[in-house]
């Protein structure tokens, strides 16, 4: 996975990307389709997300970490994505994103 960018933004799932309409955040999931700039990821939490403005070009099932607007509309686009591969662990993102938002979401 190529470097992450330096700026702040909270991970998150795919349950709690409401919460933050006008931010930046991080997504991690495995691409079920991409279809003309959309990309649909399964989040950690077994949501489907569709994920518009997408250059990602890798294939179904494969791990990654995407960069979001989520806009007030609700739609999220993509600021750029990172190819996480085959044995990125959800579940411990899924750890991760709780803590993001729960004990430590004054760190964001």
């Amino acid at each position: 996975m190529s470097a992450l960018p330096s700026e702040k933004a909270p991970f998150v799932n795919g349950s709690s990307l409401k919460q933050y309409v006008g931010k930046k955040v991080f997504v991690a999931g495995k691409v079920v389709s991409q279809r003309e700039g959309t990309l649909v990821v399964q989040t950690s939490d077994q949501q489907q997300l569709q994920i518009f403005g997408s250059r990602c070009t890798v294939g179904e099932g494969i791990g990654v970490l995407c960069l979001l607007f989520v806009s007030p509309n609700g739609t999220a686009t993509e600021i750029q994505t990172f190819v996480a591969g085959n044995n990125f662990d959800l579940n411990l993102y899924e750890e991760v994103a709780k803590l993001c938002n729960g004990t430590f979401s004054n760190l964001f």
